[in-house]
C-alpha cells in the first residue's frame, strides 16, 4: 500500500506540475526570452541586416550613380567650359582684331594695293646701280602700304633680293650685260613684273691718239715717228691696248720707222676693259716726205 500511495502521490504531483507548466512561461522564469521574441529578434536582425545591406548596396549603387552623374556632369561642364573658353578666346581674338590698332592691321591685310613697277632708268652700264621703283596708283593714301612687306626679286643682280615694310624702292648691280626684269610681291599677294632693264657693257670713252708730227723728212735718212693714246676712261678701268701691226707698240705708245718718201702710216688701237668693252681708236696719219 505504501508503494501504491507513493506512486499515486508522485503521479499527482506530475499532473499538477504539467498543469502549472501550461500556465507558466518557464522561459520567463528561467530568464530565457520567448521563442517568438527570438524569432522576431532574429527576423528583425535579419531584416535589419538585409536593410542595412540593401541600404548599403543602394547607397553604394546610389553613390556610383551619383559619381557617374557627377563625372558625366564634370565632363559635360569641362567640355562646355572648354568650348566656352575657345569661343571666348576666339571672341577675345576677334575683339583684338576689332581693336582700332589691330583693326588697322586687319584692314591692311585685306587692302588692295595697285601700282606699276619700272627701273628708274631703262638702260645702265654693267656694275652701275639700277634703281627699281614701285609707283602706287591705288588707294590714293600712299601710307596704306607702309606696314606691308615688300619682297623684291632682282634677277641677274649681285644682290638678288630685297625686302622690308613699305620698301617701294630696291637697287641692284649687274655683273653681265643683258636684259633683266625685277619682280615684286606685296604681303604675299600677286607677283608684279616690272618693265625691263637693259644692261650694257661699261663703255670706254674719251680716248685720244696723238702724234708729234704728221709729216717726217726722210731726205737725210730714216725717221722715227711715234703715236700715243691717252685720256681713255672706263668705270672698270682699261685692261688692254692692242695696236695695229704697222707700228711697234709699248703699251700706250707706238712707233714706226720711215725710210722712203711717200710712205704713209695710219695706225689703229683697240682699247678694252675687263667686261669686254672694246673701242677702236684711229690715230693720225703720218707721211714721209723728202725736202731734196
Amino acid at each position: 500500500m505504501k508503494k501504491t500511495h507513493f506512486f499515486a502521490f508522485v503521479g499527482g504531483m506530475f499532473v499538477l506540475w504539467m498543469a502549472a507548466c501550461e500556465s507558466t512561461d518557464l522561459r520567463a522564469v528561467s530568464g530565457i526570452e520567448p521563442s517568438s521574441a527570438v524569432i522576431e529578434s532574429s527576423s528583425s536582425a535579419i531584416v535589419e541586416a538585409s536593410s542595412s545591406s540593401i541600404v548599403s548596396e543602394l547607397s553604394q549603387s546610389s553613390s556610383s550613380v551619383m559619381a557617374v552623374a557627377s563625372s558625366s556632369s564634370v565632363m559635360t561642364v569641362a567640355s562646355s567650359s572648354s568650348v566656352i573658353v575657345n569661343e571666348v578666346r576666339q571672341s577675345s581674338s576677334s575683339t583684338t582684331r576689332n581693336d582700332p590698332q589691330s583693326s588697322s592691321s586687319s584692314e591692311e591685310t585685306s587692302a588692295e594695293i595697285l601700282g606699276t613697277c619700272a627701273p628708274e632708268s631703262d638702260s645702265i652700264v654693267m656694275t652701275a646701280w639700277a634703281t627699281w621703283v614701285f609707283t602706287q596708283t591705288s588707294p590714293e593714301d600712299l601710307t596704306e602700304a607702309d606696314g606691308f612687306k615688300f619682297k623684291w626679286i632682282i634677277e641677274g643682280s649681285y644682290q638678288g633680293t630685297a625686302s622690308g615694310k613699305g620698301l617701294r624702292i630696291a637697287e641692284g648691280q649687274y655683273p653681265k650685260a643683258g636684259t633683266y626684269e625685277a619682280k615684286l610681291t606685296i604681303n604675299g599677294g600677286d607677283t608684279i613684273t616690272c618693265s625691263p632693264l637693259t644692261v650694257t657693257v661699261a663703255p670706254i670713252t674719251d680716248c685720244e691718239c696723238t702724234t708729234d708730227a704728221e709729216m717726217v723728212d726722210v731726205s737725210s735718212g730714216y725717221v722715227l715717228a711715234t703715236w700715243r693714246i691717252s685720256g681713255c676712261k672706263s668705270i672698270l678701268g682699261i685692261s688692254k691696248y692692242e695696236w695695229s701691226s704697222d707700228v711697234n707698240p709699248t703699251w700706250v705708245d707706238a712707233a714706226h720707222t720711215f725710210t722712203m718718201e711717200g710712205e704713209s702710216v695710219t695706225p689703229t688701237v683697240n682699247v678694252s676693259n675687263d667686261n669686254g668693252s672694246l673701242l677702236e681708236v684711229t690715230c693720225p696719219t703720218v707721211t714721209a716726205i723728202s725736202s731734196n
